[in-house]
């Protein structure tokens, strides 16, 4: 693991570049970052953060925009705003550590459940797990 101070032409500020070599298939991998990195330590921190950015992102896509609408709550005041954000950060968190804590054969009938329509909007991962989980609510609430 080694890095670089980088200077864009544009730009007044230095970004950094985290090259890493990954043995696995014999190349270099270059992260670039605004980040400084002056030891070591900054770099191992810099690539642990940057390798958990598909879960950030899928967390920030699920809660924000495809999953649980969040952006579609009709809330007024900062406190109903603070709390309808907390129950869908609680309901994000619990889908994604559904992933890592429940058995492999439950989590294929819960996509079973959630299926593809095989249209445009239809999404991978855990927006399919979402739909499952709807698809068991929605069947309990039914026979209730």
């Amino acid at each position: 693991m080694g890095w670089m101070k980088l200077r864009w032409p544009d730009t007044k500020n230095p970004r950094w570049a985290l090259v890493i070599r990954d043995p696995d298939k014999d190349r270099h991998i270059v992260l670039p970052t605004s980040i400084a990195i002056r030891c070591a330590e900054d770099a191992r921190q810099v690539y642990t953060d940057r390798s958990h950015w598909p879960e950030i992102e899928h967390c920030y896509r699920l809660e924000q925009e495809d999953g649980l609408d969040v952006e579609d709550a009709g809330v007024r005041t900062r406190e109903r705003m603070r709390r309808v954000f907390a129950r869908v950060l609680r309901a994000a968190l619990f889908v994604c550590h559904l992933t890592r804590s429940w058995p492999r054969r439950a989590l294929t009938w819960l996509r079973c459940l959630g299926g593809k329509l095989g249209l445009s909007i239809d999404r991978d991962g855990p927006y399919v797990l979402l739909a499952g989980i709807r698809a068991v609510f929605v069947a309990a609430a039914t026979i209730a």
